[in-house]
Parts: C-alpha cells; structure tokens; sequence
C-alpha cells in the first residue's frame, strides 16, 4: 500500500478538532479555501494516452493540465513523472489518435508526440485552446 492509512488518519482528526465548534458556513468557506489550494486544483487528466520510450516500446501514461502547469503521470501508480510550466508550451495538434505539444527549445521533450484514444487529442486540443 502506497498510501500510509495511519498518517492519514491522524491528519484528517487533527483538522477535525480544529473546526469543532467552527460555523458551518466558515467551515464550508475553510474547506473550499484548502481544496483550492491543493497543486492539482482544477485537473483535467486524460488517461488512454501513449508515449514512445527511448527503446522505442510504448508506455501507459496519464496527461493532466491545469491552468498553469501540464503533468506526466505513470499510468500504472499515478507516480509524477514530470510537471513542465504551461507558459514552456509553444504550440500543439491534436489529429484522430495522436497530440502532439511542442515546446520547441523550452523542454528537453521539445517536439513531444502521444498516441491517444478516439476523441482525446481533440478534447486536449479543445481543452488548451
């Protein structure tokens, strides 16, 4: 298990106690507040997405955008693989099963392509404009 539950526990009673006898509606504003500052507020994560390895194999991922910054994530345990600064990105395409981003001399992916399912590189594409 990748997550420790004990941890999590004790975290989650700790902020319980800190609102015990809090209003509602500060509370409410207080938890809105935490959501919206969490890295990952306001995520879009395509997950029937590609890319090409070094040895030529292709490997699951998952892309996410926010407005700020695009995630490469490991499809097989949701590890970060990289987050690159949305400003970094020139210009994409998004055709039938395949995006590409470019990030021209910004990135070491520079031109980085993904194969993708029916209707993501359009979503994406949609998504970024």
């Amino acid at each position: 298990d990748r997550y420790d539950k004990k941890k999590y526990e004790e975290q989650v009673l700790k902020e319980w106690a800190s609102i015990t006898g809090m209003k509602t509606i500060d509370a409410q504003y207080n938890y809105v507040k935490l959501c919206r500052s969490l890295a990952t507020y306001g995520i879009h994560i395509f997950t029937d997405v590609q890319e090409k390895q070094p040895n030529g194999k292709w490997r699951k991922i998952k892309l996410g955008y926010t407005s700020k910054k695009i995630y490469r994530y490991l499809a097989k345990d949701d590890s970060v693989i990289e987050t690159i600064p949305l400003n970094f990105l020139r210009s994409w395409t998004g055709l039938a099963g395949q995006f590409t981003l470019d990030f021209q001399d910004k990135h070491p992916l520079g031109r980085y392509m993904v194969k993708c399912g029916p209707n993501v590189a359009e979503n994406m594409a949609r998504l970024l404009a």
